[in-house]
């Protein structure tokens, strides 16, 4: 719950003599369909909350009203307040509303639109209309409010994306060199504080210009793309995977070593060679050349352990390609 809204609702439920108050926002879920989004709740009886509780869904420490079948929905169709002081006679069409003696919604507006609604209940003597007409103008400055809230929320979600853009490689969806790099620093970083070890491996899909210049450079998007999938199957949630430019890709592992960074390099080429792609029919045959580097001690750098890395993915084209193959220590 949001603090701004709950130290509104003490006070109010006071004031009003209500039992039960809380305000929500009006929010569009991904698919498009409307929720109110509840941004502080306040009670002084627990009985009166047994008429909510079975409308809400929680959702990451907050609650959700979804849908339109319960009476609240008229306060935002309609746009005006909803006053009901004698619940027991909606019972037949919602049976907990005849736990509540009273209910008031009143929709909270901004530039003529709904925000959301500010809503008490378990009032005795009911809601006045006197009364209705005060509250009205809070609530419209909580419509102001949630129109401010809603647009410092899209600023942060607007910089967030910014921010992934920025570290995302627009093809694939791995990481970017730049994202890497940061990653590696901190990994350097739990290396020199707790002293455990880490891995790089740099890969090289061999005679990718082939396939760009004989299938077309949709058809090397399209294996970019499944080699990066691939990437995302074979290993954890905790390695780190950039596409580092062109056909190249490069793998942080943490914790590894490198005869063990060695070995999971040479399942991933055997799952590369292995891997079974067609482009409009015509199938396409992938091998890769992986160099193999781990850190040597804490005083090694990253752009040591890249360079070595590289190093060992040069000499493994030079070889011949479709190996692995590690960093002279």
């Amino acid at each position: 719950m949001e603090p701004a809204s709950q130290t509104i609702l003490a006070p109010l439920l006071e004031s009003s003599g209500s039992k039960l108050g809380f305000i929500a926002s009006c929010q569009l879920d991904h698919d498009g369909s409307l929720y109110l989004d509840i941004l502080g709740l306040a009670q002084n009886d627990p009985v009166a909350m047994a008429w909510l509780l079975p409308l809400l869904h929680k959702h990451e420490g907050s609650y959700r009203l979804y849908g339109f079948d319960h009476i609240l929905a008229s306060a935002l169709s309609e746009g005006d307040p909803l006053v009901i002081n004698q619940p027991r006679l909606f019972a037949e069409d919602d049976t907990r509303l005849a736990q509540l003696t009273s209910l008031l919604a009143i929709p909270c507006f901004c530039h003529g639109t709904v925000k959301g609604l500010m809503v008490l209940a378990d009032r005795p003597d009911g809601y006045e209309q006197e009364l209705v007409a005060q509250l009205a103008t809070l609530a419209d400055n909580i419509g102001s409010l949630l129109h401010v809230r809603d647009l410092e929320l899209a600023r942060q979600a607007a910089e967030a994306e910014l921010a992934r853009q920025a570290s995302v490689d627009p093809l694939t969806g791995l990481a970017n060199r730049r994202a890497f790099l940061e990653r590696c620093q901190g990994a350097l970083q739990l290396l020199q504080r707790y002293q455990t070890s880490f891995s790089v491996l740099m890969l090289d899909l061999d005679h990718f210009k082939l396939i760009n210049d004989g299938l077309g450079h949709a058809a090397g998007d399209y294996v970019l793309c499944e080699i990066a999938q691939l990437l995302r199957q074979q290993l954890r949630d905790t390695d780190q995977i950039a596409r580092w430019g062109g056909e190249e890709f490069c793998i942080l592992l943490p914790k590894e070593d490198g005869e063990r960074a060695l070995q999971l390099a040479n399942r991933l080429r055997d799952a590369i060679a292995n891997l079974e792609l067609s482009w409009h029919e015509r199938m396409i045959q992938l091998t890769v050349s992986i160099g193999v580097a781990g850190m040597l001690s804490p005083q090694d750098n990253i752009d040591t352990l890249l360079a070595r890395a590289d190093q060992a993915l040069y000499a493994a084209k030079l070889a011949g390609r479709n190996r692995c193959l590690q960093a002279d220590d």
